[in-house]
Protein backbone atom coordinates (compact mmCIF):
# COMPACT_ATOMS: atom_id res chain seq x y z
CA UNK A 1 0.00 0.00 0.00
CA UNK A 2 1.00 3.40 -0.83
CA UNK A 3 -0.13 5.46 2.33
CA UNK A 4 -3.27 5.79 3.95
CA UNK A 5 -6.55 4.39 2.21
CA UNK A 6 -10.01 5.96 3.28
CA UNK A 7 -13.09 3.74 3.40
CA UNK A 8 -15.47 5.06 0.32
CA UNK A 9 -18.33 6.23 2.84
CA UNK A 10 -15.78 8.67 5.13
CA UNK A 11 -16.58 12.20 4.65
CA UNK A 12 -13.53 14.61 4.32
CA UNK A 13 -12.88 17.94 3.61
CA UNK A 14 -10.23 20.48 2.54
CA UNK A 15 -9.97 23.70 4.69
CA UNK A 16 -7.90 26.37 2.87
CA UNK A 17 -7.26 29.67 4.31
CA UNK A 18 -7.41 32.12 1.97
CA UNK A 19 -6.06 35.75 2.35
CA UNK A 20 -7.86 38.56 3.22
CA UNK A 21 -6.72 40.38 -0.15
CA UNK A 22 -8.59 37.51 -2.05
CA UNK A 23 -11.99 38.14 -0.45
CA UNK A 24 -14.83 39.11 -2.59
CA UNK A 25 -17.43 41.88 -0.93
CA UNK A 26 -20.97 41.11 -2.32
CA UNK A 27 -23.44 43.96 -1.86
CA UNK A 28 -26.46 41.88 -1.52
CA UNK A 29 -29.86 43.06 -2.74
CA UNK A 30 -32.45 44.46 -0.81
CA UNK A 31 -35.85 43.11 -0.18
CA UNK A 32 -39.09 44.65 -1.28
CA UNK A 33 -40.34 47.28 -3.22
CA UNK A 34 -37.41 49.86 -4.14
CA UNK A 35 -37.98 53.81 -2.99
CA UNK A 36 -39.83 55.89 -5.12
CA UNK A 37 -39.17 59.58 -3.39
CA UNK A 38 -37.11 60.89 -1.38
CA UNK A 39 -39.57 62.90 0.65
CA UNK A 40 -41.97 61.94 3.11
CA UNK A 41 -45.78 60.95 2.68
CA UNK A 42 -48.25 62.58 3.94
CA UNK A 43 -51.95 61.11 4.17
CA UNK A 44 -54.88 63.59 3.28
CA UNK A 45 -58.76 63.32 3.18
CA UNK A 46 -60.17 65.61 0.75
CA UNK A 47 -63.85 66.83 0.18
CA UNK A 48 -64.97 66.29 -3.49
CA UNK A 49 -65.57 70.15 -4.08
CA UNK A 50 -62.16 70.44 -3.33
CA UNK A 51 -60.59 67.81 -5.44
CA UNK A 52 -62.95 68.95 -8.35
CA UNK A 53 -61.68 72.33 -7.62
CA UNK A 54 -57.56 71.11 -7.73
CA UNK A 55 -58.64 69.54 -10.72
CA UNK A 56 -59.66 72.78 -12.65
CA UNK A 57 -56.69 74.38 -11.84
CA UNK A 58 -54.68 70.97 -12.79
CA UNK A 59 -56.39 71.37 -16.42
CA UNK A 60 -56.32 75.28 -16.49
CA UNK A 61 -52.35 75.56 -15.66
CA UNK A 62 -50.66 72.07 -16.52
CA UNK A 63 -52.61 69.69 -18.26
CA UNK A 64 -49.62 66.74 -18.11
CA UNK A 65 -48.79 67.35 -14.04
CA UNK A 66 -50.90 64.99 -12.04
CA UNK A 67 -53.22 65.37 -8.89
CA UNK A 68 -50.42 65.16 -6.26
CA UNK A 69 -48.37 67.68 -8.28
CA UNK A 70 -51.11 70.16 -8.51
CA UNK A 71 -52.05 69.91 -5.03
CA UNK A 72 -47.94 70.38 -4.36
CA UNK A 73 -48.43 73.73 -6.35
CA UNK A 74 -51.03 75.30 -5.06
CA UNK A 75 -50.00 74.54 -1.39
CA UNK A 76 -46.49 76.17 -2.21
CA UNK A 77 -48.02 79.17 -4.27
CA UNK A 78 -50.67 79.68 -0.99
CA UNK A 79 -47.60 79.29 1.47
CA UNK A 80 -45.46 82.18 -0.18
CA UNK A 81 -48.15 84.19 -0.98
CA UNK A 82 -49.30 84.36 2.48
CA UNK A 83 -45.66 84.32 3.81
CA UNK A 84 -45.11 81.21 5.53
CA UNK A 85 -42.60 79.76 2.35
CA UNK A 86 -40.20 82.68 1.38
CA UNK A 87 -38.87 80.75 -1.73
CA UNK A 88 -41.42 80.02 -4.12
CA UNK A 89 -39.61 77.90 -6.33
Amino acid sequence: MWGLQLPIDLPFMYNIKMNDSKTINVKHKKRGRPATGKTPIIGVRIEPDIIEAVEQYRLGKDPEINQSEAIRRILREWLAKNGYLKDPT
